[in-house]
């Protein structure tokens, strides 16, 4: 019963911080609400930005099958697609943010996959790390392309702007490298395994690093599936961002270029991704408004908070096919589940 009120009590606690975030952008007008509401006015930009986040979606649940694929789980695209919405919409709105969204991607595959448990895991991992990447990359690119257009006069000569375009630089080189070191030394375990068995202690470290090695191995043998999975990954994130460029614009939030707008909401989803409140809600609002302000110099009052609010509505309904889809994945589980007389 404790535990149990302890996660009430720090889920409420996540509503409270995220409704006194909200409250302190509207004071400093960094939040508009009827900025926010007169999108809604745009039917057409609403509609084609919806409709940019569901392919978003879609093309994510079909990067993350082909990396299943990879490891030799056999779900059906479709299947993995509704587990996709189901993850991001509960992502969205529980305390956890998207990584309540990656648990209960991972309860779920390990229901349908108990002898692959640990695979189906590392494929929810890898698929998560290859869309930060993405988002790295994406913005990395808009930035330089928008300083190579002297599309933002003295904009790398803020600080702020170029700390963040070092730690993107540093994370778009480190993941590779990092990838291939991985990739060879898988090969060369055979020790550390012969190790991990003949201890009795670490025996199940022994299964569980059995089991990633294989996964690695899989994966190195697939090579091809998986560059596949990173292109789409690009092209899905790329859609998603857009549709957030949409937004402004719709808006009459102008002041950035669309490179600009990639930057900030590249580097804003990443911080929105903090399980401090539900979905992230008031901290992605918060730190895109202050990314768009660095980007921005001469227009010190635009609240850009109001953007990023109304691209989260967007994302909201996108997502929301995960609702049903869940009561219906319980369903077909349950049938298949039941003994046959």
């Amino acid at each position: 019963m404790r535990d149990s009120y302890r996660r009430w009590l720090v889920h409420l606690a996540k509503l409270a911080v995220a409704a006194l975030i909200v409250i302190f952008l509207m004071r400093g007008d960094r939040l508009d609400l009827q900025a926010t509401t007169s999108l809604f006015a745009e039917t057409k930009t609403v509609v084609i930005s919806l409709l940019l986040v569901v392919i978003g979606l879609l093309l994510t649940g079909l990067r993350w099958w082909l990396l299943m694929n990879c490891q030799e789980i056999g779900l059906p695209l479709r299947t993995v697609a509704n587990i996709t919405f189901i993850g991001m919409f509960f992502g969205n709105i529980l305390p956890g943010g998207a990584w309540s969204g990656d648990a209960l991607r991972m309860a779920i595959v390990g229901r349908a996959t108990r002898d692959k448990l640990e695979a189906g895991v590392l494929s929810i991992f890898v698929d998560r790390l290859m869309g930060i990447y993405s988002v790295f990359l994406i913005g990395l690119v808009a930035l330089v392309v928008t300083l190579a257009g002297n599309g933002a006069p003295g904009l790398w000569e803020n600080p702020s702007v170029r700390y963040l375009a070092y730690a993107s630089a540093i994370v778009v080189v480190m993941v590779p490298v990092s990838a291939l070191l991985v990739l060879w030394g898988g090969r060369r375990s055979t020790r550390l395994r012969h190790w991990l068995r003949t201890t009795t202690r670490f025996r199940w470290l022994a299964r569980l690093v059995d089991s990633i090695l294989r996964s690695i191995h899989l994966y190195r043998k697939n090579l091809r599936q998986v560059a596949l999975a990173f292109f789409i990954c690009l092209v899905a994130q790329t859609l998603v961002v857009f549709s957030l460029v949409m937004v402004a614009w719709a808006m009459g939030f102008t002041q950035l270029s669309a490179g600009s707008y990639y930057f900030a909401g590249s580097w804003t989803s990443l911080v929105n991704a903090l399980p401090a409140t539900p979905g992230g809600l008031g901290i992605g609002e918060a730190a895109f408004d202050q990314i768009c302000h660095w980007l921005d110099t001469s227009s010190p009052g635009v609240a850009y908070g109001s953007v990023f609010l109304g691209f989260r509505i967007i994302l909201y309904a996108g997502a929301l096919p995960g609702l049903p889809g869940l009561f219906f994945y319980n369903r077909q589980s349950n049938r298949q589940s039941k003994p046959t007389p």
